[in-house]
């Protein structure tokens, strides 16, 4: 595994929309533009860049998602708002496929996300995507992505604007993931990463980079992002729904 790429987060359109929300999540130090991510007649979607990280925050526009991610746009409009996702950098998306279904993971076939723009145009990103299955209490999955080349991730840093790193909120260090999680879960976690550790309460994912994926049981499902920050300017928590950055 490489490293945290980036949340996945069903939001209200207010977070995109209405202006007082928008200058919360400013005023913690994130120069926040959600008119700048892509959007389509089903959907839309904001990016709130954090480093090399980053928080997609999508709302559904129209009931069919405009070509989103077919069962996260069901969670949707059944009233599912906060996290749905963490997906995960890998460099050999096929490989990890190969291990994990011969550890019989149910993982998802990697495949490229395709969506029309304004109805018209069909757009394919440069990337292939795989989903572990839903933990049994949470709707809530882990992904993979690979993207098709190093230049495409040189090209891609370069549309990462703005970003917190000029307010010297450098990434996402730590995530914490809190839910009411199974011991199949906590042995899914264990086939598909090889370094954690566990005990009763507690599940630690170790990523190449050094950062951390901590799940723990707990009866409210919620995220604890833990990033770089060293801005001495801003300090409080900023919520997105069940995600809490700080």
């Amino acid at each position: 595994m490489n490293k945290i790429d980036h949340l996945v987060i069903n939001v209200d359109g207010k977070l995109q929309k209405d202006a007082s929300t928008i200058e919360l999540i400013r005023k913690n130090g994130f120069p926040y533009e959600p008119k700048k991510g892509k959007k389509t007649k089903g959907f839309r979607v904001s990016n709130l860049w954090i480093g090399k990280e980053y928080i997609e925050m999508v709302s559904i526009i129209e009931k069919d998602g405009g070509g989103w991610k077919k069962d996260w746009v069901e969670l949707y409009n059944q009233g599912k708002r906060g996290a749905v996702c963490l997906m995960i950098d890998v460099s050999d998306i096929e490989s990890l496929y190969r291990t994990l279904t011969n550890k019989s993971i149910n993982v998802s076939v990697p495949e490229k996300i395709e969506y029309k723009l304004f109805g018209l145009v069909k757009v394919s990103p440069p990337w292939r995507n795989m989903y572990l299955p839903y933990f049994g209490n949470e709707k809530f999955q882990i992904g993979f992505q690979q993207l098709d080349s190093q230049d495409v991730f040189e090209r891609f840093e370069k549309r990462m604007t703005p970003n917190s790193i000029k307010n010297q909120i450098m990434g996402m260090s730590k995530i914490t993931i809190k839910g009411n999680w199974t011991p199949l879960d906590y042995n899914m976690l264990e086939d598909a990463f090889p370094q954690t550790k566990r005990d009763n309460h507690h599940l630690i994912i170790k990523i190449n980079n050094g950062n951390e994926i901590v799940f723990v049981k707990d009866k409210e499902f919620l995220l604890e992002v833990e990033m770089n920050n060293h801005s001495s300017k801003y300090k409080s928590k900023t919520k997105i729904e069940n995600v809490y950055l700080f």
